[in-house]
C-alpha cells in the first residue's frame, strides 16, 4: 500500500532537469520547487516503479510512499508523565522512601522500544535505582526480545537516617541490584504464559561486579622496605590467592586476564568429586579451591574431559611439585593448555 507523495524539493531550490513521460515521450511538468531527487536517483526510482506519472506530460508526477516505510512517526520532543506514579510503583516494589524521584520505567521502556532492536545492549552510566534495567526487562517480556543491559552506579552511601539505610541498603548500588531482582520476579510472575513465552525465555538473571583490588597476591612493597618486612612479604607471596577470596571472584579475574568476557556462560560442576567451574560448555575448566588438594586421579579425570584450557590455583598443589609436574605431563599428552594462577 502507498500514497502518491509530493516529489518536489522542500523549501525550493531543488535540481531541475527533464523527465520524459513513459507514454508520450515528452518532458513532464516539473515541480516549481525542483525535483526531490538528483537525476540519477530519480531515474533509479522510475526504473523501480516508485514514480506515478499522470495520463500525459501535463501533470507533475508523484512519488510512491509505501505504508511500510511510514508507519512510524518521529517521537515528541517532550514526554509528560506524572512523576508521582513512578514513585508509587517503586514504593510498592521496594518499600517506602527507598529511593527519591526515580525515573519512570514506562517512559524509559518507550524510548528503548523506539531506538533499539530485540538483540541490542542498553548502557546506563547513571543507573540510580536501575530504572533502565527494569524497563529493558519489561520490554523483553512484552515483545519477546533479548535485549541486555549494563548498569553502572557508584557505591554512593545512603544517608545514615534514611528509610533506605534502615531497610538495609548501605549504597545506591545495593538498591539498584535489589530492584533488578524484585522487578524480575514480578515480571516473570506477570508474563509467564503470555505471548507463548515461558519461564525459560523470560531471562531475568543478571551478574553484578564491582571494581576492587586483585584477589591474587602481588608485590606491594617500596624499594626502601625494611629487611624484616621484606622477608615477611616474600613469605606471604607463597600463597597465590588472598584470604577469603571466593571462587567466583577468582574466576572473574582469571577470565578477564585470559581475555574472556564477563558474560561467559559459567556452570559449577563436579568431576570425580572435584568441584570445578566450567566456562563455555567445557571449553575452559577451572579448579579454584586453595584449601583442598586434589588427587592425581581426580586431576586425570579433569584432563580426560578434554577442555581447551585447564586453570588451577597454585595454592591447590600445597607445595607438591610432583603432583604439579604430573598434571603438566597429563595436559601435554592431551594437548590441553595448563595455566596456574
Amino acid at each position: 500500500m502507498y500514497f502518491p507523495d509530493n516529489i518536489s524539493w522542500p523549501g525550493g531550490g531543488g535540481p531541475n532537469y527533464d523527465v520524459l513521460h513513459p507514454i508520450t515521450g515528452k518532458p513532464v511538468k516539473a515541480p516549481s520547487r525542483g525535483w526531490l531527487f538528483q537525476e540519477a536517483v530519480l531515474k533509479e526510482h522510475i526504473a523501480n516503479d516508485r514514480v506515478v506519472f499522470g495520463v500525459d506530460e501535463n501533470a507533475v508526477p508523484t512519488f510512491k510512499r509505501y505504508l511500510k516505510d511510514t508507519e512510524y512517526e518521529a517521537a515528541y520532543s517532550v514526554f509528560y508523565q506524572d512523576g508521582r506514579a513512578a514513585t508509587k510503583r517503586l514504593r510498592n516494589l521496594m518499600g517506602e522512601g527507598v529511593f527519591d524521584y526515580p525515573k519512570d520505567e514506562l517512559v524509559i521502556e518507550s524510548l528503548v522500544d523506539m531506538v533499539t532492536g530485540p538483540d541490542d545492549v542498553i548502557l546506563d552510566f547513571f543507573a540510580g535505582s536501575a530504572t533502565t534495567a527494569h524497563a529493558v526487562m519489561s520490554l523483553n517480556a512484552k515483545d519477546g526480545g533479548s535485549r541486555r543491559f549494563i548498569m553502572v552506579q557508584l557505591p554512593e552511601p545512603t544517608p545514615e537516617s534514611s528509610p533506605a539505610r534502615m531497610a538495609g541498603y548501605k549504597t545506591i548500588a545495593e538498591i539498584a541490584r535489589r530492584r533488578i531482582s524484585l522487578a524480575g520476579e514480578k515480571l516473570a510472575a506477570e508474563h509467564t504464559g503470555q505471548l507463548q513465552l515461558d519461564a525459560t525465555h523470560l531471562d531475568m538473571g543478571f551478574r553484578a561486579f564491582q571494581l576492587s583490588d586483585t584477589n591474587f597476591s602481588k608485590w606491594r612493597v617500596l624499594s626502601d622496605v625494611e629487611p624484616g618486612s621484606l622477608e615477611q612479604h616474600l613469605l606471604d607471596l607463597r600463597d597465590s590467592a588472598v584470604e577469603n577470596a571466593t571462587a567466583g571472584a577468582l574466576l572473574a579475574e582469571v577470565l578477564l586476564k585470559q581475555g574472556y568476557s564477563l558474560t561467559e556462560e559459567v556452570a559449577t560442576e563436579e568431576i570425580d568429586g572435584l568441584p570445578i567451574q566450567s566456562v563455555g560448555d567445557g571449553l575452559l575448566i577451572a579448579y579454584l579451591d586453595e584449601r583442598t588438594k586434589p588427587t592425581l586421579g581426580q586431576l586425570r579425570s579433569v584432563v580426560d574431559a578434554e577442555p581447551g584450557k585447564f586453570i588451577i590455583l597454585e595454592d591447590a598443589f600445597q607445595g607438591d611439585d610432583e603432583l604439579k609436574t604430573n598434571l603438566a605431563q597429563l595436559c601435554k599428552s592431551k594437548g590441553i593448555e595448563l595455566w596456574t594462577a
